[in-house]
């Protein structure tokens, strides 16, 4: 069993501007929560600009504006805040951050949480949440350090003015923790930066421990033991597969020349993370799109149809494995939804998914 202390890495890095993104499974946390507390839900929806909700996928109401509002599995972290403060504000909920927290699930964590619900035990997870992090937020760093007998996870936030999503961020957290354990998972402190205000038992009751406020940085402090213990859906072989089969489907890939490579392994990589789009890619590789456009034509080849290749390669490694639903593989390829990754296979076999899946 892995219990790992020395092994936790510090995310050293992270992207503090005004174009930072967030993944889109958290606009998901939101409808749930104003489908369950909100007593006209659709109206609320449309009012923060999500569509009346039919289906369980985020769509937009100026979809005309998609591209300047990050498309792709991501949304702009300012245009999430204001629909948090939009809530708070028409819902009047001062613990809003503590009760999305409770509501939060796999689900909302996107590919990020499949990974971690394969994990062993929480040293795994915490491991695969500093790794991929930036998959949820890309705004700010997680660091991970061991003081005596506790692991202390700090989030310097101190120059945002605007601290909700961060103490929504923290309570889902650990909710996770306490879900994947099926425990209270004890904490020995939390800190936050806010200031105390007249809900503060509300805070203090839902993490069970001492909360300071108005703390120069974001920490959550608990027991070193918590890291050996095990996740109550572990599965170790699916964590193995996740891990691998990007590598393999790309090792079986043909080889190509150096920009057919390089741009496969991009693909490969942000089906992951994300939807794989020319200027994703192209940004992966400090370049502008026009310039990565002209060197795939050096080589007599354009980025959709190494695009649709890769995916397809990809989708057929996933679908050899039948611990995987199909809506998983439609995630780990980054398509919003099942239907996507079936319009996508009949395009390039004729057959659905669930066809080569009964004839393989």
């Amino acid at each position: 069993m892995t219990t790992p202390t020395q092994q936790i890495p510090a995310r050293q890095s992270a992207s503090h501007h005004q174009d930072a993104y967030i993944s889109q499974t958290y606009v998901l946390l939101l409808v749930e929560y104003i489908k369950h507390h909100h007593p006209a839900p659709d109206v609320m929806l449309e009012s923060i600009g999500i569509l009346p909700y039919t289906t369980t996928h985020y769509h937009q109401k100026n979809t005309v504006d998609n591209k300047s509002k990050g498309t792709g599995g991501r949304i702009p972290f300012t245009e999430f805040t204001a629909m948090l403060n939009r809530i708070q504000c028409e819902m009047n909920e001062p613990n809003l951050a503590i009760e999305l927290g409770r509501h939060i699930s796999a689900t909302h964590f996107g590919v990020l949480g499949y990974l971690i619900l394969a994990c062993a035990n929480m040293g795994e997870a915490v491991i695969l949440l500093n790794r991929y992090a930036r998959l949820l937020d890309d705004r700010y760093t997680m660091t991970t350090t061991q003081v005596d007998d506790a692991i202390v996870l700090g989030w310097d936030i101190a120059a945002e003015p605007d601290v909700l999503f961060f103490e929504m961020g923290l309570a889902a957290m650990v909710q996770f923790m306490r879900n994947l354990t099926g425990s209270d998972a004890p904490l020995y402190a939390v800190d936050l930066t806010s200031k105390r205000l007249a809900h503060a038992a509300a805070i203090e009751t839902f993490y069970a421990c001492p909360v300071k406020f108005e703390q120069s940085e974001m920490r959550l402090k608990f027991p070193l033991t918590l890291l050996a213990t095990p996740i109550k859906q572990a599965d170790q072989v699916l964590l193995s597969l996740l891990s691998a089969q990007a590598d393999q489907a790309l090792a079986a890939l043909p080889q190509g020349r150096e920009w057919e490579q390089k741009v496969r392994q991009e693909i490969v990589r942000l089906c992951h993370e994300d939807t794989p789009t020319l200027e994703k890619v192209a940004s992966a590789l400090f370049l502008t799109p026009r310039t990565l456009q002209r060197h795939l034509a050096n080589e007599g080849l354009r980025f959709q149809p190494l695009l649709d290749e890769t995916r397809q390669h990809l989708a057929e490694q996933y679908l050899n494995d039948n611990r995987l639903q199909l809506t998983d593989i439609a995630e780990l390829l980054g398509y919003s939804d099942q239907s996507a990754l079936t319009r996508a296979f009949k395009r390039w076999t004729g057959n659905t998914p669930k066809i080569i899946r009964k004839t393989s």
